[in-house]
């Protein structure tokens, strides 16, 4: 047998000041799993591990696009410029993310 080794868990933020401000939270956390994706792979390389690279390749394609997504929202609030309009097109494209 082996022991299981877990990471220390961070306290979650629940608590925001705006809109704004957990879509920037959130672009955050997308930008550090893409560095925790980046970080394997290189990992693969440095050992010829060529199937698991092909493998995570969905992986960093996925994280691309998640963060453009996080990206084109946070740009929506910088051209709206608290416009009442600002909320009706993130809402619709958080729910075109979403597949809704």
């Amino acid at each position: 047998g082996g022991a299981a080794n877990s990471p220390e868990v961070s306290t979650i933020q629940l608590d925001f000041n705006s809109l704004k401000e957990i879509f920037e939270s959130a672009l955050e956390q997308e930008i550090s799993v893409t560095q925790s994706i980046h970080a394997i792979v290189k990992k693969c390389r440095k050992v010829d591990d060529f199937r698991t690279e092909k493998f995570l390749q969905w992986f960093v394609e996925e994280q691309m696009e998640e963060e453009k997504k996080m990206r084109d929202i946070l740009d929506l609030f910088d051209l709206m410029d608290g416009s009442p309009l600002t909320l009706k097109l993130i809402d619709e494209r958080v729910n075109k993310v979403e597949g809704n």
